[in-house]
């Protein structure tokens, strides 16, 4: 038995996981726009659970005011991909 649970749903396709890192962590994401794998991987499941087709990754750093306050949030949306969830889940049945 599993289950999901994301930060929110939008529309009938998608949905939002939204992480809140220590500022250096964020400012990676910044720069790299590489999501986390274990974070990917969370959210291949949760729309493999709600049957989604996409997720809005949100970072959010609160400590970046003043002319650094555009840094406070980014948006990555992440595609279902059917082929990592089977992967995964025969992964998952093997454990």
């Amino acid at each position: 038995m599993a289950g999901a649970s994301p930060n929110g749903l939008i529309g009938e396709n998608g949905l939002t996981e939204i992480k809140c890192p220590q500022s250096v962590n964020h400012l990676r994401f910044w720069m790299t726009e590489k999501v986390k794998p274990e974070y990917l991987a969370q959210m291949q499941f949760q729309m493999a659970c709600t049957g989604r087709q996409w997720c809005d990754f949100m970072s959010y750093d609160p400590r970046f005011a003043g002319q650094s306050a555009h840094l406070r949030l980014k948006v990555q949306r992440i595609h279902r991909n059917d082929e990592q969830i089977e992967s995964s889940i025969k992964q998952w049945k093997h454990f």
